[in-house]
């Protein structure tokens, strides 16, 4: 078998689903024969990567000007390392990208991992840009049917993990902690209805206690608006790190309640490690959590839903048990690495042939056969 060289532009290895996304395609190429170059503006799992023997080429923020400086030097080095093709992580990446494939002269594949604007898009209409790869149908619906996107050029590219990275013991006994993964923003991120809803249940179930983990603005307030509630024994509060498994195998019950779906990389990721999962009915979110099946759904920001649904788990150990298990097979279905890597490589190489509409089309062929399997 001929190796592919695939290049895969990062921006900041800080914690996100662009990071993960690139980290564990990038690691499953290695181990199957590909080589793959990481390029990077450096964060918080620079580190890690190069401690798992990644192959990580760092260039300076200003990279985007190809003839000055940095820009020059990164041009430089991927002409020599000579990529099949340019893969962009984010979207803040893509005008870098786009530079880059036009002077290499090689295919270009951007990948969306949330909803965005309609001027944040305009980048992506680049006839430059192969390819759009998005993590699920709601999403690639939104870039189509909202944003006026080329049917042909947006498919679907699952997130994919190494499952073995995920704990899924999870005490038989009463249930007792609830956790969740977010942005510390009350107000659009929905943590003001966790902390609602513990407090409605502290009442029935006085050892109830609840990880919130995050990072961003709004940690100042969060904490006020925990201990108003009397919470301040109940609500644990903690900065994200790049390793959310262990913190994950900590909660029995995880909880999503946004009105946007910008992290279903963490539901699924909370699936992964066996949690039941209660989520509010948005985007994505919908494909991997089906209702009374792979956890519970209830209305975006509907507090009441929400705190029912919660206490009906809290009462009920064996389905948290049976909806854990659930999660935890879908998920080997549709998101093992071994599965999202087979289905990249062969995207990849239609991408190299010249069939990108084709190739996209294929590659959502396979994502469907694989999560409903």
């Amino acid at each position: 078998m001929i190796g592919l060289r695939i290049a895969h532009l990062v921006g900041s290895l800080n914690p996100s689903a662009a990071a993960s996304c690139a980290i564990n395609l990038i690691r499953w190429l290695q181990v199957n024969g590909h080589e793959a170059l990481l390029l990077t503006t450096g964060g918080v799992r620079e580190e890690e990567c190069r401690n798992d023997g990644l192959d990580v080429h760092c260039y300076q923020e200003n990279g985007f000007r190809l003839l000055t400086g940095g820009g020059r030097q990164l041009l430089n080095d991927l002409s020599e390392w000579r990529p099949d093709v340019l893969h962009v992580h984010r979207l803040a990446s893509v005008p870098l990208g786009i530079n880059l494939a036009r002077k290499l002269g090689v295919p270009l594949i951007v990948g969306i991992h949330e909803p965005i604007e309609a001027e944040e898009a305009e980048p992506l209409a680049n006839p430059v840009v192969d390819v759009i790869a998005v993590p699920n149908e709601a999403l690639r619906a939104h870039l189509v049917g909202r944003l006026g996107l080329s049917r042909d050029t947006v498919t679907v590219m699952p997130y994919g993990f190494d499952l073995e990275r995920f704990a899924t013991d999870r005490p038989s006994q009463e249930v007792s902690t609830i956790g969740t993964i977010a942005r510390f923003d009350v107000q659009t991120m929905g943590l003001r209805l966790l902390i609602d809803a513990v407090a409605a249940l502290r009442s029935r179930h006085a050892g109830l206690k609840s990880l919130i983990v995050g990072g961003g603005p709004g940690r100042d307030e969060l904490a006020t608006q925990i201990n108003d509630a009397g919470l301040g024994d109940a609500i644990e509060v903690l900065e994200a790190s790049a390793q959310v498994a262990p913190l994950l195998s900590r909660m029995q019950i995880f909880v999503y309640p946004f009105v946007r779906d910008t992290h279903s990389i963490t539901v699924i990721k909370a699936m992964a490690s066996g949690c039941a999962v209660v989520a509010a009915a948005v985007g994505g979110i919908q494909e991997v959590v089906h209702d009374g099946e792979t956890g519970l759904l209830i209305p975006p920001g509907d507090g009441d839903a929400l705190a029912l649904a919660l206490g009906r788990l809290l009462g009920d150990p064996d389905l948290v048990c049976r909806l854990g298990r659930a999660a935890r097979e879908f998920v080997s279905r549709s998101n093992d690495i071994e599965t999202v890597g087979h289905i990249a490589e062969g995207f990849y190489k239609s991408v190299m042939r010249g069939e990108g509409a084709q190739a996209g089309a294929e590659t959502a062929r396979m994502y469907r056969r694989s999560s409903t399997s």
